[in-house]
Protein backbone atom coordinates (compact mmCIF):
# COMPACT_ATOMS: atom_id res chain seq x y z
CA UNK A 1 0.00 0.00 0.00
CA UNK A 2 2.71 2.96 1.01
CA UNK A 3 4.45 1.38 -2.01
CA UNK A 4 1.63 2.63 -4.50
CA UNK A 5 1.63 5.37 -2.49
CA UNK A 6 4.85 6.31 -3.32
CA UNK A 7 5.17 5.22 -6.39
CA UNK A 8 1.56 7.64 -7.96
CA UNK A 9 3.46 10.43 -5.37
CA UNK A 10 6.25 10.01 -7.92
CA UNK A 11 4.32 10.02 -10.79
CA UNK A 12 2.68 13.20 -10.07
CA UNK A 13 5.87 15.18 -9.43
CA UNK A 14 7.46 14.14 -12.69
CA UNK A 15 4.48 14.70 -14.66
CA UNK A 16 4.14 18.31 -12.63
CA UNK A 17 7.64 18.68 -13.72
CA UNK A 18 8.01 17.88 -17.37
CA UNK A 19 4.17 20.12 -17.65
CA UNK A 20 6.06 23.29 -16.13
CA UNK A 21 9.42 22.94 -18.72
CA UNK A 22 6.32 22.24 -21.29
CA UNK A 23 4.42 25.17 -20.58
CA UNK A 24 7.79 27.39 -20.81
CA UNK A 25 8.95 26.36 -24.24
CA UNK A 26 5.29 26.65 -25.32
CA UNK A 27 5.46 30.19 -24.35
CA UNK A 28 8.50 31.12 -25.54
CA UNK A 29 7.47 29.88 -29.21
CA UNK A 30 4.06 32.06 -28.71
CA UNK A 31 5.69 35.49 -27.63
CA UNK A 32 6.95 37.22 -30.58
CA UNK A 33 9.44 39.24 -28.30
CA UNK A 34 11.48 36.12 -27.37
CA UNK A 35 14.30 37.92 -29.87
CA UNK A 36 14.99 37.95 -33.42
CA UNK A 37 18.54 36.53 -32.44
CA UNK A 38 19.74 33.91 -29.87
CA UNK A 39 21.36 36.83 -27.74
CA UNK A 40 17.88 38.42 -27.68
CA UNK A 41 15.97 34.68 -26.94
CA UNK A 42 18.61 33.69 -24.29
CA UNK A 43 18.56 37.13 -22.12
CA UNK A 44 14.39 36.91 -22.33
CA UNK A 45 14.73 33.40 -20.88
CA UNK A 46 17.26 35.01 -18.12
CA UNK A 47 14.56 37.37 -17.49
CA UNK A 48 11.92 35.02 -17.10
CA UNK A 49 14.29 33.23 -14.75
CA UNK A 50 14.56 29.74 -16.58
CA UNK A 51 17.07 27.59 -16.23
CA UNK A 52 19.18 26.12 -19.12
CA UNK A 53 18.58 29.02 -20.87
CA UNK A 54 21.41 27.55 -23.31
CA UNK A 55 19.48 24.68 -24.58
CA UNK A 56 16.19 26.12 -24.48
CA UNK A 57 17.78 29.13 -27.09
CA UNK A 58 18.94 25.44 -29.67
CA UNK A 59 15.53 24.37 -28.52
CA UNK A 60 13.53 26.74 -30.78
CA UNK A 61 15.63 26.83 -33.36
CA UNK A 62 18.30 29.72 -32.71
CA UNK A 63 22.10 29.70 -32.41
CA UNK A 64 22.80 30.61 -28.19
CA UNK A 65 25.50 32.97 -27.79
CA UNK A 66 29.29 31.96 -27.79
CA UNK A 67 30.27 33.90 -25.07
CA UNK A 68 27.19 32.86 -22.57
CA UNK A 69 27.28 29.32 -23.42
CA UNK A 70 29.67 26.47 -24.41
Amino acid sequence: MIMRMTLTLFVLVVMTAASASGDALTEAKRIPYCGQTGAECYSWCKEQHLIRCCDFVKYVGMNPPADKCR
